[in-house]
């Protein structure tokens, strides 16, 4: 740390004097903490936000600064992200703390918490937190208030709405935000398009229960979000089709696991942007496992898939080569219990590729990453799939204890392996 003087400044009535480094002035809020917080915090701490202090006003920084250096020096804050190392992604700048940044508050709290001139705002994220020129909004037609009636999954509800996008026309979706309204009910939101021949009959304002109900969703999922997710913009001539036949279908997860939870009614929605043309369509396909249980106690388990790219397609009277894909981004999706993940493409020719990878999971801040660079999967090539949890007494997020051994399911008490490609064909 550097040593630090005064430099008073003779003024009517008196002197002024503010701390000054041998290689100039100290850290002050205005200069140098305003701008971090901005940069790497309100993202989530802002007050709206998914963590429970908002870091936009002054005095509450000052007063949190200290509590906010030991997270940082625990490595839970910023909280944890896929490693830009393995692949780098839009915003990776904004998602993990450089060294010289923790070192920076360091000095402001040692140096006297020095505020500076004043700011007359409070401070905003540096990262968009609303889908910029969204021009196609669906919520839920009325507020729904969750029942959590079915023994069967105690605690869980999923519901699905079919919602009017009223378009004549098809359009392609070119980028997509949540609007999601009841945070404390919502564990995860799964948007997907349908047939209208193909909704179950249904009271629109109720929506259909649909736990396990996701027929062909590799083919029609368009979105998902779960806590810490991000406005996401596809590359420029990319998007995914929708057409006038169809509707924006929107499965709403809600959890009840909190007992002092406030009652709360849900009318939340998607933001997208729309065009009516693009070079390259867009799907999503999931690479991972249902058959895995995770034992009792178990600190690092680990459980791997592979999904092999075949060299071509049967339809039956001719058989064509399979086509290559273009990978874009991806969404890695666990519960509670998850520990860390990797995706790695094996290509036929022996070599290796890194996709994506965090040695630390948070149910918390679940991204969607957009690669800066795509990946090419070509036939021959393996998808290799690597999720671990923690299922011990050490884990401080535990839902069932003692611990119980847990299996796939789609309840925040059960696990998942998932990871949600975001991907087009090269022909």
């Amino acid at each position: 740390m550097r040593r630090t003087k005064l430099t008073c400044v003779l003024l009517l009535g008196g002197a002024a004097c503010t701390p000054e480094g041998i290689e100039g002035t100290v850290p002050s809020y205005d200069n140098d903490i305003q701008p971090m917080m901005a940069q790497y915090c309100v993202r989530c701490h802002n007050p709206e936000g998914t963590a429970p202090v908002s870091f936009t006003e002054p005095a509450v920084v000052e007063a949190y600064a200290e509590y906010m250096l030991a997270r940082i020096d625990a490595g839970e804050m910023p909280p944890p992200v896929s490693d830009p190392d393995c692949r780098d992604y839009v915003g990776s700048e904004h998602l993990s703390l450089p060294a010289d940044q923790r070192d920076l508050l360091a000095e402001w709290i040692d140096t006297g918490k020095v505020m500076g001139p004043g700011l007359t705002e409070p401070t905003e994220s540096a990262v968009d937190l609303e889908l910029p020129g969204a021009d196609l909004e669906v919520y839920l037609p009325v507020p729904y208030d969750p029942v959590f009636d079915d023994p069967t999954n105690p605690e869980n509800e999923y519901r699905c709405f079919a919602l009017e996008h009223e378009r004549a026309e098809t359009f392609f979706v070119t980028g997509l935000g949540p609007l999601v309204d009841a945070l404390p009910l919502v564990h995860h939101i799964v948007v997907f398009k349908d047939s209208v021949a193909d909704i179950p009959e249904h009271d629109p304002a109720l929506g259909w229960d649909c736990i396990n109900d996701m027929d062909g969703l590799e083919i029609g999922m368009i979105a998902g979000w779960a806590p810490g997710a991000l406005p996401v913009t596809f590359p420029e001539g990319t998007g995914y089709r929708v057409e006038p036949h169809e509707r924006i279908v929107i499965q709403m997860h809600y959890y009840d696991g909190a007992p002092d939870r406030p009652e709360l009614t849900d009318q939340s929605g998607y933001a997208f942007t729309t065009t009516d043309a693009v070079d390259m369509e867009l799907f999503i396909y999931p690479y991972g496992r249902e058959s895995f249980v995770i034992p009792a106690g178990e600190e690092d388990w680990a459980f791997t898939s592979r999904d092999y790219i075949p060299e071509s397609i049967d339809l039956g009277d001719v058989e064509i080569p399979f086509p290559t894909t273009e990978v874009l981004g991806v969404f890695p999706h666990m519960h509670q219990l998850g520990r860390s993940y990797e995706l790695t493409l094996e290509h036929a020719d022996g070599t290796e590729e890194c996709v994506a990878r965090s040695d630390s999971w948070d149910f918390d801040n679940q991204l969607t990453y957009m690669f800066r660079d795509s990946v090419e999967m070509g036939p021959g090539d393996t998808v290799k799939w690597t999720c671990s949890w923690n299922n011990s007494l050490s884990n401080p997020d535990l839902i069932h204890n003692p611990p119980i051994d847990i299996g796939y399911g789609e309840r925040t008490d059960e696990e998942m392996c998932w990871a949600f490609t975001l991907a087009g064909l090269v022909f």
